[in-house]
Protein backbone atom coordinates (compact mmCIF):
# COMPACT_ATOMS: atom_id res chain seq x y z
CA UNK A 1 0.00 0.00 0.00
CA UNK A 2 0.87 3.46 -0.97
CA UNK A 3 0.56 6.12 1.48
CA UNK A 4 1.29 9.81 0.65
CA UNK A 5 1.90 12.23 2.89
CA UNK A 6 1.49 16.18 2.31
CA UNK A 7 3.03 18.62 4.31
CA UNK A 8 5.34 21.84 4.13
CA UNK A 9 7.20 21.05 7.24
CA UNK A 10 10.29 17.39 7.08
CA UNK A 11 9.98 17.05 10.75
CA UNK A 12 5.98 16.38 10.17
CA UNK A 13 7.07 14.20 7.39
CA UNK A 14 9.82 12.41 9.33
CA UNK A 15 6.76 11.86 12.06
CA UNK A 16 4.14 10.96 10.26
CA UNK A 17 5.98 8.51 8.20
CA UNK A 18 6.98 6.80 11.78
CA UNK A 19 3.70 6.49 12.70
CA UNK A 20 2.54 5.07 9.24
CA UNK A 21 5.53 2.67 9.22
CA UNK A 22 4.11 1.51 12.82
CA UNK A 23 0.35 1.54 11.69
CA UNK A 24 0.71 -0.22 8.81
CA UNK A 25 3.76 -2.40 8.69
CA UNK A 26 5.06 -2.88 4.98
CA UNK A 27 3.78 0.70 3.46
CA UNK A 28 5.07 2.90 1.17
CA UNK A 29 5.66 6.13 2.46
CA UNK A 30 5.79 9.24 0.08
CA UNK A 31 6.18 12.87 1.14
CA UNK A 32 5.36 15.72 -0.44
CA UNK A 33 5.38 19.88 0.19
CA UNK A 34 3.33 21.39 -2.26
CA UNK A 35 -0.34 20.27 -3.15
CA UNK A 36 0.25 20.60 -7.27
CA UNK A 37 3.48 18.09 -7.05
CA UNK A 38 1.54 15.79 -4.47
CA UNK A 39 -1.31 15.16 -6.57
CA UNK A 40 0.84 14.48 -9.87
CA UNK A 41 2.60 12.18 -7.55
CA UNK A 42 -0.31 10.78 -6.07
CA UNK A 43 -1.49 10.07 -9.74
CA UNK A 44 1.40 8.23 -10.42
CA UNK A 45 0.85 5.53 -7.49
CA UNK A 46 -1.20 2.81 -8.86
CA UNK A 47 -1.72 1.36 -5.02
CA UNK A 48 -2.26 5.32 -3.42
CA UNK A 49 -5.03 4.49 -0.63
CA UNK A 50 -4.21 6.88 2.41
CA UNK A 51 -2.94 10.35 2.48
CA UNK A 52 -2.19 12.12 5.37
CA UNK A 53 -2.74 15.83 4.16
CA UNK A 54 -2.08 19.44 6.22
CA UNK A 55 -4.61 22.36 5.50
CA UNK A 56 -1.92 24.90 5.43
CA UNK A 57 -0.21 24.78 2.58
CA UNK A 58 1.56 27.67 0.85
CA UNK A 59 -0.67 29.29 -1.82
CA UNK A 60 -3.88 27.52 -0.16
CA UNK A 61 -7.00 28.45 2.22
CA UNK A 62 -7.51 25.68 4.23
CA UNK A 63 -10.37 23.77 2.65
CA UNK A 64 -9.22 24.42 -0.38
CA UNK A 65 -6.54 22.09 -0.44
CA UNK A 66 -8.62 19.05 0.74
CA UNK A 67 -11.64 20.11 -2.31
CA UNK A 68 -8.73 20.09 -5.21
CA UNK A 69 -6.94 17.04 -3.87
CA UNK A 70 -10.16 14.89 -3.29
CA UNK A 71 -10.89 16.66 -6.61
CA UNK A 72 -8.02 14.63 -8.33
CA UNK A 73 -8.00 11.67 -6.37
CA UNK A 74 -11.32 10.43 -5.36
CA UNK A 75 -10.56 7.29 -4.66
CA UNK A 76 -7.90 7.87 -2.18
CA UNK A 77 -8.52 8.30 1.76
CA UNK A 78 -7.45 11.36 2.89
CA UNK A 79 -6.83 12.35 7.36
CA UNK A 80 -6.30 15.82 7.54
CA UNK A 81 -3.53 16.26 10.31
CA UNK A 82 -3.74 20.20 11.19
CA UNK A 83 -2.31 22.79 13.42
CA UNK A 84 -5.84 24.13 13.40
CA UNK A 85 -7.81 23.28 16.13
CA UNK A 86 -11.30 25.07 15.32
CA UNK A 87 -14.63 23.11 15.40
CA UNK A 88 -16.21 24.87 12.36
CA UNK A 89 -13.06 23.89 10.09
CA UNK A 90 -12.51 20.58 11.81
CA UNK A 91 -16.68 20.05 10.74
CA UNK A 92 -16.26 21.80 7.27
CA UNK A 93 -12.79 19.03 6.48
CA UNK A 94 -14.99 16.24 7.29
CA UNK A 95 -17.90 17.34 5.16
CA UNK A 96 -15.20 17.82 2.44
CA UNK A 97 -14.28 14.26 1.92
CA UNK A 98 -12.12 13.64 5.06
CA UNK A 99 -12.14 10.57 6.54
CA UNK A 100 -10.73 11.97 10.22
CA UNK A 101 -9.43 15.24 11.07
CA UNK A 102 -6.33 14.78 13.49
CA UNK A 103 -4.85 18.17 15.38
CA UNK A 104 -1.20 18.31 15.42
CA UNK A 105 -1.66 18.27 19.14
CA UNK A 106 -3.33 14.57 19.03
CA UNK A 107 -1.52 12.08 21.13
CA UNK A 108 0.39 9.49 19.32
CA UNK A 109 -2.14 6.63 19.57
CA UNK A 110 -4.98 8.85 18.44
CA UNK A 111 -2.74 8.87 14.90
CA UNK A 112 -2.02 5.82 15.09
CA UNK A 113 -5.66 4.38 15.39
CA UNK A 114 -6.86 6.76 12.79
CA UNK A 115 -4.28 5.87 10.51
CA UNK A 116 -5.18 1.73 10.68
CA UNK A 117 -8.80 2.82 10.72
CA UNK A 118 -8.25 4.84 7.36
CA UNK A 119 -6.36 2.38 5.92
CA UNK A 120 -8.66 -0.39 6.56
CA UNK A 121 -5.82 -2.40 8.42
Amino acid sequence: MDVLIIDDHPLIHETLSAMVHKAIPGATVHAQSELGAAIVHGMGLPDLRLALLDLGLPGYTGIEALERFRKALPDVRVIVVSATEDPVTMERAIAAGAAWYLPKTAKPYAMLAAIKSTAGV
